[in-house]
């Protein structure tokens, strides 16, 4: 009896499955490995102290863009909802970018 298409397919799911518990296993050695030199050395510890004050600095500065980018969302809607209730007091929608009638409605 031959080897159908579904032999196949099931052989190959098996690889990718391999593959996966593969990559898994390294990179969960690799990050125990790492979080165990950096909380069970004393030059990990040390190494913590002088990366503190940077991932602060880091995630102040996660922060900081969030709010800039809620600030930049805000301000589109707002522009949307002024563009809507000029074009929409006149009962039509506004027109579409690039045309003749956006170009003068935007000048």
């Amino acid at each position: 009896m031959g080897v159908g298409p579904h032999d196949k397919l099931r052989k190959e799911d098996n690889v990718d499955d391999r593959s996966r518990v593969l990559v898994a296993t390294l990179v969960g050695t690799a990050a125990g490995g790492l979080l165990g030199y950096l909380y069970l050395t004393e030059h990990g510890r040390r190494l913590r102290a002088q990366i503190d004050p940077w991932l602060d600095d880091v995630l102040d500065e996660l922060q900081r863009m969030r709010g800039t980018v809620d600030k930049a969302r805000e301000a589109a809607a707002e522009g949307r909802r002024s563009l809507a209730e000029v074009f929409g007091s006149s009962g039509s929608a506004a027109p579409p970018a690039g045309s003749s009638e956006y170009r003068t409605a935007s000048s």
